[in-house]
């Protein structure tokens, strides 16, 4: 079972606070298109990480607006849990976070976001301990069109407010081996998506682990003998605890 996460007071209360750009403010002096392993073009080691996701393509450009210059750049995944996945591994020292959206995070340089299946990437010049109005308004310009979808999150890992920063989503062992290297040698053999929360300021965590097939279910109920086992979905539940 399931829930969808959305926060559309935040969303409502920011969208009366700031204006939407027009076209004739905005001055795109550059802009790239790179679909699926092109994407090696783009960036030098990173790549491995969003093809793991399903990257399917990438809009990067170079805009001028309001006297600053940003790097925008919009991820098309093939799911929302992907998009989520992507944004979950590259957010970090959010000053404000999940007001923008359901999952938002602003940092000095960047604002970084999901809508829809796209994980959106703005890094600005003049760096702002909060949020960056002007950020917010090229979002809405860019992503305007996007549809909402909502990300999945199941029930069982029970991730509370605020997300950002708290919840991981990771496909493989490229996305895991940062995060959960300990328990990669028991993964072994298993193709798997893993939600791993931790709440800021806590002393647990849980780990919710699916397999694609009742066999792979299988080898991780014998790996994880003490986890808690949902038939159904052919996950398995684990609640770490620091001692």
């Amino acid at each position: 079972m399931k829930q969808n996460i959305l926060f559309a007071l935040l969303l409502i209360i920011l969208g009366t606070n700031f204006s939407y750009a027009s076209t004739n403010e905005i001055s795109v002096t550059r802009e790239r298109t790179f679909v699926g392993e092109a994407l090696y073009g783009f960036m030098n080691g990173g790549s491995e990480l969003f093809l793991e996701y399903g990257f399917k393509e990438l809009r990067a450009l170079e805009v001028d607006y309001k006297g600053e210059t940003y790097s925008i750049e919009l991820y098309e995944m093939p799911t929302p849990e992907d998009a989520f996945g992507i944004y979950s591994l590259h957010t970090f020292k959010c000053i404000e976070k999940d007001t923008l959206a359901a999952f938002a995070c602003f940092s000095r340089f960047q604002l970084q976001a999901v809508k829809g299946n796209t994980y959106i990437s703005i890094v600005y010049e003049k760096p702002i301990n909060g949020i960056k109005p002007e950020a917010v308004e090229l979002f809405h310009y860019f992503t305007n069109e996007f549809p909402d979808l909502s990300v999945n999150i199941p029930l069982e890992i029970a991730a509370l407010p605020p997300i950002s920063g708290n919840l991981k989503y990771m496909k493989g062992a490229i996305s895991a081996t940062n995060n959960l290297s300990d328990i990669l040698p028991m993964l072994d053999g298993v193709n798997y998506s893993l939600w791993y929360y931790e709440p800021q300021n806590s002393d647990y965590s849980r780990l919710l682990i699916t397999a694609q097939n009742v066999e792979e279910f299988q080898l991780l109920k014998e790996r994880f003998s003490g986890g808690k086992f949902f038939e159904t979905n052919l996950s398995i539940l684990i609640e770490l605890t620091e001692e």
